[in-house]
């Protein structure tokens, strides 16, 4: 993607407020080790402002990259062929 292009992108994902972005498409699973103590800061946190805890590491994230510059771009389209709808008929 050129290099405008990406400029262009990341103006347009701040001009989106944490709400808005919280409401795209979650398709990525994401896991990872913690210490209990990250854990338990992670549910007293998120139990505060009373979100989940992946929404509310969601938005700490995306707010970080909003504040600090970082630019997010868009994925990457998907390989090959669409997949078409199908429908199930029970016989």
């Amino acid at each position: 993607m050129p290099g405008n292009q990406i400029r262009q992108f990341h103006r347009h994902s701040l001009s989106h407020s944490a709400t808005q972005r919280a409401s795209w498409a979650k398709t990525e699973l994401v896991s990872f080790r913690a210490t209990p103590t990250f854990k338990r800061a992670l549910k007293l946190a998120a139990d505060s402002e009373k979100r989940r805890q992946s929404n509310f590491l969601d938005k700490l994230v995306l707010d970080y990259c909003d504040q600090h510059g970082l630019i997010i771009t868009p994925p990457e389209p998907a390989k090959g062929k669409p997949r078409k709808n199908r429908t199930v008929v029970n016989i």
